[in-house]
């Protein structure tokens, strides 16, 4: 039992203390013994135990790898599970792990496990590291991680803007996890979906795919269930001007200040979002500093480094800061391997184009232009694709259309009524036609207008004139 505990226990650990290089070094050192100790014995109990201690290192050092590898970008982890089956399969008594809490996948922020540095071939590396480690792990785990490598090919194809793709992937999925009750894998893969029933107008596929993250909320054996439900309809609420709907410990207080939360990158990119969506620009870098300044090196994902500096951009755009918001774009840019990863740049929708707009008039912007006139035309068709599944949910849920307007915006919608022209509300407000502009943009942002006419109609109909 002591060596037991010496030779598996204390290495793992030691692995969730952080001290990734003391728990390699010992689980390798306990692998070379218990291989040694199971090559001169005999006995089918004593073999047994061998085995099964070695099969339980090997998988410690999987599980250690999958730690580590957005550091190093080194997938090594499905050799490990490999030989952990090979282990497995030696013992005359495999041990059987009862389903519960335990054999429900831990997920990170995001599936694919890439980080910052690493080039394009890395995430097809990591998805075959995934397609092989998973012909092992749900045998000798009871189910453990079913689905994980269609979720991660649907995360990739996501970002890519490959809906199809999205959708075959996630709902194998889904599928396989539902089967071995491997809820985070089911609800993150149909955040997913809920996510593409945006970019395609589907309002019956969103409303099937959030009943169906509804039921995941009463299973007990899924224990982060709540929070992971809040997250992923928080990306749902704030893509959808609902930003309000989402979870409370997601938003902030009524002075509009950030409590100290160092929670993992993935719950302050959402708070980011829901702030963004509210028009609370200042908070929202305050919560991106957070998020930057995280000391947790396995949290430095590729693919949240592009989020996070696509959302950084739009905020310091909308603060005024137009070098330091370019800049942040390009570095984005730069993290989606010039354009390929463009559904983050996509889900920004009418901000997107803005920013493009503003990064175009740049002559020596590292962006290229034809990339980014596309761009703006496609996330100006994505907003008004999640407008009308927006409109139809309010719909469904009785949700009146609540819009409130600065001083400043109300003066001017007065003005337009009155048939101002936009110098003519300049000369009246005391304003630079600029600025008269900046203004204009919100209220059609926030009346959901297209033009002048467009939002005096709408005004009306709201009795907000």
């Amino acid at each position: 039992m002591l060596t037991t505990l010496t030779r598996v226990f204390i290495p793992f650990l030691l692995m969730e203390l952080g001290r990734y290089d003391e728990s390699r070094e010992k689980i390798l050192a306990s692998i070379g013994e218990w291989e040694a100790a199971l090559a001169a014995c005999d006995g089918d109990l004593n073999r047994a135990f061998l085995a099964t201690n070695i099969f339980s290192n090997y998988n410690n050092l999987g599980y250690l790898n999958m730690r580590t590898c957005v550091a190093t970008n080194k997938y090594e982890f499905h050799e490990h599970f490999k030989e952990s089956m090979r282990f497995f399969r030696m013992s005359p008594y495999p041990p059987q792990i009862k389903r519960g809490p335990f054999t429900c996948a831990d997920l990170h922020s995001y599936v694919c496990l890439v980080g910052v540095t690493a080039e394009r071939p890395k995430f097809d590396e990591f998805i075959g590291a995934t397609r092989e480690a998973v012909q092992y792990i749900p045998v000798i785990m009871n189910g453990l991680y079913s689905g994980y490598d269609d979720l991660a090919a649907a995360e990739l194809s996501f970002f890519r803007n490959r809906p199809a793709e999205v959708k075959s992937f996630a709902q194998q999925a889904m599928s396989k996890a539902r089967s071995n009750k491997q809820y985070g894998i089911e609800l993150m893969a149909a955040q997913y979906l809920l996510r593409v029933s945006l970019l395609e107008g589907d309002y019956p596929l969103a409303a099937e795919i959030l009943r169906q993250m509804k039921i995941l909320l009463g299973i007990p054996d899924f224990w982060d269930r709540q929070p992971l439900y809040d997250i992923y309809t928080a990306i749902f609420y704030s893509q959808t001007g609902l930003a309000h709907l989402a979870a409370p410990w997601l938003t902030v207080n009524a002075k509009d200040e950030l409590w100290d939360y160092r929670g993992p990158a993935r719950e302050q990119l959402v708070r980011a979002r829901c702030l963004i969506a509210s028009q609370r620009y200042y908070v929202a870098l305050t919560a991106l500093s957070q998020s930057l300044h995280s000391e947790e090196t396995e949290e430095k994902f590729l693919l949240g480094e592009l989020v996070r500096c696509l959302l950084r951009a739009i905020a310091l755009m909308k603060t005024g800061k137009t070098e330091e918001a370019v800049a942040e774009f390009e570095q984005a840019y730069r993290f989606s391997f010039s354009g390929e990863f463009e559904m983050p740049f996509i889900e920004l929708g009418k901000h997107m184009q803005e920013l493009a707009a503003l990064a175009a008039k740049q002559a020596d912007c590292a962006i290229d232009r034809a990339w980014l006139e596309g761009l703006g035309q496609r996330a100006v068709i994505y907003a008004k694709k999640a407008d009308f599944v927006a409109r139809l949910y309010k719909k469904e849920h009785n949700i009146l259309e609540v819009v409130r307007l600065t001083e400043r915006e109300h003066e001017i919608l007065t003005d337009l009524y009155h048939g101002l022209s936009r110098a003519d509300i300049a000369a009246n407000r005391y304003l630079s036609v600029n600025t008269v502009k900046t203004i204009l943009q919100a209220l059609y942002q926030k009346l959901g207008a297209e033009n002048n006419v467009d939002a005096v109609r709408i005004a009306l109909e709201m009795k907000l004139i």
